[in-house]
């Protein structure tokens, strides 16, 4: 789009600082563009001067203090912008924007870069976009730029300037199409069906019937056309498939010396549409799905068929592929080597062909990485690390992953939650509950109606809890020596670290040098001592002593996570975790590798 290309958004980001220099994304534009020409190391310098408020006080800040290979940018560019604010304000708009290209000969070093016609093209249809508001009375810049903006925000901006060139592609839609001529016009994805989809609409607002709806009977879930719903949706579609044949038309007009059409259709719909004494008539015109149908009815109605495969006449050639064609199988760059290798009179050397061979085998050489997140969670991880235990179990390996039931109900209570919902339940009771009361099932009882009250849960979350189950851990020992350390407890402890493939790599079973990862997680409970860190997490999976082995094998994984996460941003090794399973009452220690976050020995 016309909005969207650099040099046009370079002029309208100055023009945006002329309005009100206290924008930051127009300024940072600006600066970065080449109207100043600053790179991100003299960018970083300047905001340095400044780490908070506007990038536009930190440019003034950085050019009176800094001795930086940028201050001269930042000096002539403070300069003009001062006479250029003024000049906005006593004269036109489009007097302004050529004062600007004056004096930064920004359009003439365009001419010097990729493209540099068509670029220059779009800055001249800018300033003429900004002469023709001229003429209307009482217009300026602020008026201009929020014309600009209901512009881009409709999608119905400027065509991008054309400009003549030799040995050059155009891609277009067919409406930019209009007015223009090319050698040679290529008419694709023709079989693609029109979209029609707004006569299936329950209501069809006609300019000619009105309000036009489906009717829906009493007591009835079915609906079914009304007269009045039929009438608009047969017109509509004869206005929407007579819009088509007008941009078929226009489209195909546009070659001067070749037109090369191609689409695709099912084998059987291809057979039947191109049969002899086929004619394309009113009603085919409006049985037509596709581009492509009216093509084949065309060819067929002009006596055209394609038989054999390939082949042509006066009138047009063709070539048919089906499905499994070899011609199909090749790449585009291995078809173009093919057809330059069996065009007449090529003859490249072998330089050129191995220059080709080696660019067509050419492999990133970092391919790994593309399949690594560069942001994940622990539990995103963990089930990543589940999968492909998955993956071994269905590949013979010996490691086995069992299956386990779900089951919505907690405590021997029936609920209306459902499982997930009673485990969420469980976490924020066990987050929010004051340590100074888990003694006993009743204070734990009074502890849920205390968070119902507060709004912190739900009467029928509170009732999903399983106190006899919070109550047994509390009162285990683990549950007595983690009360003991009731000052250095943090609960749902959100952690954000950097972790290497190189430390994930007994989960996942790869590495990749020099990346890493950032992973997010929230431990459920660490007692966070001078010395060393106690993990806990809780499951509420409701399961049995059977089926205990297979699941600590899945969450191990995740619990070796937080520690290693927990471990980096506090600078001290987690020593011991737990993972406490509430329905078996259990609570299972995790062995882990202690790593000293200072010295990165274990």
């Amino acid at each position: 789009g016309f909005y969207d290309s650099a040099e046009v958004a370079d002029l309208l980001s100055l023009l945006k600082l002329f309005d009100n220099p206290l924008q930051d994304l127009p300024a940072l534009a600006v600066l970065r563009s080449p109207l100043v020409g600053m790179s991100l190391d003299e960018l970083a310098t300047m905001r340095l001067t400044q780490s908070d408020g506007h990038i536009w006080t930190a440019l003034q800040r950085y050019h009176d203090a800094s001795g930086d290979s940028g201050r001269p940018k930042a000096d002539r560019f403070l300069k003009n912008f001062a006479a250029w604010r003024r000049l906005a304000r006593q004269v036109s708009l489009s007097r302004c924007l050529e004062a600007v290209l004056d004096g930064t000969h920004y359009a003439e070093w365009l001419l010097t870069q990729p493209r540099g016609e068509q670029r220059h093209a779009n800055v001249r249809r800018l300033l003429a976009l900004a002469q023709q508001f001229d003429r209307f009375q009482r217009q300026g810049l602020f008026r201009f730029l929020r014309f600009v903006e209901a512009q881009q925000a409709a999608e119905t901006g400027p065509e991008v300037a054309a400009v003549s060139g030799g040995n050059s592609v155009f891609l277009m839609s067919v409406h930019q199409s209009k007015g223009l001529e090319f050698p040679v016009v290529a008419v694709v994805d023709l079989g693609k069906p029109f979209n029609l989809a707004d006569l299936n609409a329950e209501v069809i607002l006609d300019e000619e019937y009105g309000l036009c709806p489906q009717i829906k009977p009493p007591h009835s879930g079915q609906r079914y056309p009304s007269l009045p719903w039929w009438l608009a949706r047969r017109r509509q579609k004869q206005k929407s498939l007579g819009e088509e044949l007008r941009l078929l038309y226009v489209a195909m007009t546009r070659a001067r010396d070749t037109l090369i059409l191609s689409g695709t259709a099912p084998a059987k719909k291809f057979a039947g549409a191109w049969r002899e004494g086929n004619e394309l008539n009113g009603a085919a015109v409006l049985a037509a799905g596709s581009y492509l149908d009216w093509v084949m009815g065309w060819a067929a109605a002009a006596g055209v068929y394609p038989d054999p495969p390939a082949g042509g006449n006066g009138l047009w050639r063709w070539t048919i592929y089906e499905d499994l064609d070899e011609r199909l199988a090749l790449s585009a760059a291995q078809a173009s080597l093919v057809t330059q290798k069996e065009a007449p009179g090529a003859d490249p050397n072998d330089a050129d062909w191995q220059k080709l061979r080696q660019r067509l085998a050419w492999e990133y050489p970092h391919i790994a990485a593309t399949h690594l997140a560069a942001k994940t969670t622990v539990t995103a991880l963990r089930r990543q690390f589940a999968d492909e235990n998955e993956a071994q179990v269905l590949f013979g390996s010996a490691v086995e992953r069992p299956k386990f039931k779900v089951r919505g109900r907690s405590g021997g209570k029936r609920t209306g939650l459902s499982a997930t919902e009673i485990g969420t339940a469980h976490h924020t009771f066990l987050q929010l509950v004051s340590l100074e009361r888990v003694g006993g099932v009743e204070e734990l009882r009074q502890e849920g109606q205390r968070l119902e009250a507060a709004g912190s849960l739900s009467g029928e979350e509170v009732a999903s809890l399983d106190f006899e189950a919070l109550t047994a851990f509390w009162q285990s020992e683990l549950g007595r020596r983690i009360r003991g350390q009731a000052k250095n407890v943090r609960r749902e402890l959100e952690f954000t670290a950097r972790i290497s493939p190189r430390e994930l790599e007994e989960g996942a079973g790869s590495s990749v040098e020099d990346e890493f990862i950032v992973m997010q997680g929230a431990a459920d409970l660490a007692v966070v001592s001078p010395g060393d860190i106690w993990l806990v997490d809780f499951k509420t999976d409701q399961i049995t002593a059977a089926e205990l082995a297979g699941r600590l094998k899945e969450y191990e994984v995740q619990l070796r996570l937080y520690a290693r996460a927990l471990s980096g941003v506090y600078g001290r090794p987690v020593t011991e975790a737990w993972l406490h399973f509430l329905a078996l009452g259990q609570s299972v220690g995790v062995e882990l590798k202690i790593q000293n976050a200072e010295s990165g020995t274990q």
